[in-house]
C-alpha cells in the first residue's frame, strides 16, 4: 500500500509523542539528582569527605616514623634499608624482664649475671617459601651440616659444623631462616646455599631482619632487652622460642607491603575532596584492590604465622615458653592492626571504584540522551521538510 505524506505526518507526531515524555523525564531526573544530591552533599554515597578517617591520620603518623639505616650483608655488597623496628625495639629496651617459661626452670631470682657471654640470634625473612624436604635432601649430602630434622612439615632443624663446636640453624617453610650463635659470614653463606630451595625469593631491599642476643645462666630463662636468658642449650627450647621470632619477622615483611599500599592509596581520598573525581582509571583500581587481597590472604590463609606451631600439639608442655615470647613481641596485637589497616585500605578502594563505575554510567546516560536528542533533531527536520512540500 503506497505511504503518502500525510502518514508520514502521523508517524512522526507518534513517534514524538513517545519520545518527549521519555526525554523530559530523563532530563527532570538527571536535575533532580544534581538539585538535591550535590557532589559535596552530606547525603551523597559519593561524598568524598568519608574518605577522612582517623585511621588515615594514624597511617600518615606511622608512615612518618624515625627511620634509622641499618646494613646487612647477604651478597657480596652491603645492602642498606629502612628499619621500620626501631620504635618497636625501644619501646622493648624500657620494659622489665619478661619471664619464659622452659620445661625445667630454675629458682627465680630478680639479678642478671654481668659475666653472661651473649651469642647472636639473627632471623632472616628471604622468600615466600622455602621447599623443606628439598632442602633437607641436599643438606644431608653437605658435610657442614652435621645433621637434619623435619618437625611436622613446618620447621627444619639443623646443626652447623663451625671450628669451636656446631651451631643451631632452624628453617621454615613461609621463607624465614633462624641462626642461633652464627657469625656474619657463616650466616652469608648458608643463605647463598638455601637458594635453590626457595620459591620467590624476595629481592635484597625486600628482605627483613630481626637481630637478637641469647645467653645461658642458671636461673630462670627470661626475655629482657632484645636479650634470651635460656637455662639450657637445648635446641627443642631454641626452635620454640624461633617459632616465635620467625613469626615476627614474617609480620615485619607484610607490614612493609602494607605500608607500600598506603603509599599508593593516601593521596586518591585528597584527590577526590579537591578534584570531585579521581585520576585513576578502572583497571588501576582493581589491580590495587587484587594486590590487597593477596596480601590478607598470604596473612591469613597461606601462611600459618597467626597459628600455633603444630609442634606444641604434640608437646603441649612448651606451650607457655612460646605464649610467653609471642606476647612479648606482640605477634597478636600487630596482626590485628595489620588486618584493621587492610580493611581500610579495602573500604577506600571499594568506595572509589564505585564512583568511578557510577561516572561511567552517568557517561552512558549522558550518551543516551544525546543520541535521542539527535533523533528528535532528525525527526523534527523531516516534519519541517513535509510541511514545507506541502
Amino acid at each position: 500500500v503506497p505511504v503518502s505524506k500525510y502518514h508520514v505526518h502521523d508517524l512522526s507526531r507518534q513517534f514524538l509523542l513517545i519520545l518527549i515524555p521519555f526525554i523530559f523525564n530523563r532530563v527532570i531526573y538527571s536535575f533532580s539528582l544534581k538539585l538535591f544530591f550535590p557532589i559535596f552533599s552530606p547525603f551523597n554515597p559519593l561524598n568524598p569527605i568519608i574518605f577522612i578517617t582517623p585511621c588515615q591520620k594514624a597511617m600518615n603518623n606511622r608512615s612518618a616514623r624515625d627511620n634509622s639505616i641499618q646494613s646487612i650483608r647477604i651478597n657480596s655488597d652491603a645492602t642498606t634499608f629502612t628499619d621500620k623496628k626501631q620504635a618497636r625495639i625501644e619501646l622493648r629496651a624500657l620494659r622489665d624482664a619478661f619471664y619464659l617459661k622452659t620445661v625445667k626452670p630454675n629458682e627465680n631470682t630478680e639479678s642478671i649475671p654481668q659475666n653472661t657471654v651473649l651469642k647472636r640470634v639473627t632471623a632472616y625473612c628471604t622468600a615466600e617459601k622455602i621447599n623443606l624436604k628439598h632442602l633437607s635432601s641436599f643438606l644431608r649430602n653437605n658435610p657442614m651440616f652435621q645433621q637434619s630434622v623435619i618437625y611436622f612439615g613446618e620447621c627444619l632443624y639443623t646443626s652447623v659444623a663451625i671450628e669451636r663446636g656446631s651451631v643451631d640453624v632452624f628453617f621454615f617453610d613461609y621463607g624465614v631462616t633462624v641462626f642461633w650463635g652464627v657469625s656474619e659470614n657463616v650466616e652469608t653463606k648458608i643463605l647463598k646455599i638455601i637458594k635453590i630451595s626457595e620459591y620467590n625469593s624476595y629481592d635484597t631491599s625486600k628482605i627483613e631482619v630481626e637481630n637478637f642476643q641469647y645467653g645461658i645462666i642458671d636461673t630462670q630463662s627470661m626475655f629482657c632487652n632484645d636479650v634470651i636468658y635460656l637455662n639450657t642449650e637445648d635446641y627443642f627450647h631454641k626452635m620454640i622460642i624461633s617459632n616465635a621470632i620467625a613469626q615476627s619477622v614474617k609480620l615485619d615483611y607484610f607490614e612493609n607491603l602494607t605500608d607500600k599500599t598506603i603509599e599508593s592509596v593516601k593521596d586518591l581520598p585528597e584527590e577526590v575532596e579537591n578534584w570531585g573525581r579521581v585520576g585513576r582509571n578502572r583497571k588501576e583500581i582493581l589491580k590495587m584492590v587484587g594486590r590487597l587481597h593477596k596480601l590478607r590472604i598470604d596473612l591469613n590463609l597461606v601462611t600459618n604465622i597467626l597459628d600455633e606451631p603444630e609442634v606444641l600439639w604434640h608437646f603441649p608442655r612448651y606451650s607457655e615458653l612460646y605464649e610467653s615470647l609471642r606476647r612479648c613481641l606482640e605477634i597478636k596485637a600487630r596482626a590485628d592492626i595489620l588486618n584493621l589497616r587492610c580493611d581500610v585500605i579495602h573500604g577506600v578502594l571499594e568506595i572509589l571504584s564505585e564512583n568511578i563505575n557510577t561516572r561511567n554510567s552517568e557517561n552512558l546516560e549522558k550518551m543516551m540522551v544525546g543520541l535521542i536528542f539527535v533523533s528528535i533533531v532528525v525527526g523534527i527536520f523531516q516534519i519541517l521538510v513535509l510541511l514545507l512540500k506541502k
